[in-house]
């Protein structure tokens, strides 16, 4: 819940979508899972069951009116455009192509393209692909930055093991515990599920299969607490990770405990029981 708004930078708070290293890719990665192809096809009712390395080579089947055919193709990571082929069939023609590309905002499980085949003929296609996501996610403490947040790296497993271009977002699954607030405060009362602040998404990056997460406070906030008695104190979320996919399809895959804390005179930083403390 990184996003530096508010009073508060409550990483809890806001989740912002940031490159986590140089040159992040937010480019669909993979082609794998079972997509449906339901406009335009060469064949109807055709459903494509898709397996990718990690070098784009994609293999796997498709089932038709007619029967099921090996498939074999590729898919381009650094562009997230494909090129499928279907051979060994008869109906209508003993093979036929699928190209096309992958976007983000489609959340890489939605698309169209272009298909040939031998007749010769040639058309457009429209599919979508069943849900899939990610099965759990590692937070890494990379430290504070120049003021008073926290910064955690996110890395995202299971399934598939590309997840690169797919949107993650934040929500709560359970009300926040706020011991800070008082009238007069600087954030709003997080004990409020109507005040809660994990309403952000990211896009997972290509080349290292995560993102980053802030979580800390606004540069005042700590003083403010302590000038008015408040401190030891903190707050507490309950953050659920959820992937995105088409047509309103989620898969939540972790979920995390984060956490902000000031005393006399340091400030912490927490995921999951962990805590790194900074003098402040």
């Amino acid at each position: 819940m990184t996003n530096r708004s508010w009073l508060m930078v409550l990483a809890i708070a806001v989740l912002v979508m940031i490159p986590i290293v140089g040159g992040a890719q937010q480019i669909c990665q993979s082609i794998a899972g079972v997509w449906h192809c339901y406009a335009g096809c060469d064949i109807v009712d055709n459903v494509y069951n898709l397996s990718q390395d990690s070098s784009g080579n994609v293999t796997g089947s498709v089932t038709t009116s007619c029967g099921t055919y090996p498939v074999s193709g590729r898919m381009r990571s650094a562009t997230a455009d494909y090129s499928i082929d279907v051979s060994g069939t008869s109906c209508p023609s003993g093979f036929w192509t699928l190209t096309g590309s992958l976007t983000t905002p489609n959340y890489c499980s939605s698309g169209s393209g272009s298909w040939t085949n031998g007749i010769p003929d040639s058309g457009t296609f429209d599919w979508a692909k069943e849900c899939d996501g990610a099965s759990s996610e590692t937070r890494t403490w990379l430290g504070f930055d120049a003021t008073v947040n926290g910064q955690w790296l996110a890395m995202v497993a299971g399934g598939n093991g590309m997840w690169g271009g797919r949107t993650v977002a934040e929500s709560p699954y359970q009300t926040a515990s706020d011991t800070c607030w008082i009238m007069g405060s600087p954030n709003r009362n997080y004990n409020l599920p109507e005040n809660n602040p994990m309403k952000s998404t990211w896009i997972v990056d290509q080349s290292q299969q995560n993102y980053s997460d802030f979580i800390g406070w606004g540069n005042e906030d700590p003083i403010w607490y302590r000038d008015h008695g408040r401190a030891p104190c903190g707050i507490t979320l309950y953050q659920q990770m959820t992937m995105y996919c088409y047509a309103g399809g989620r898969v939540n895959y972790a979920q995390n405990t984060l956490g902000v804390f000031v005393d006399a005179s340091n400030i912490s930083s927490c995921v999951n029981g962990v805590c790194h403390a900074k003098a402040y």
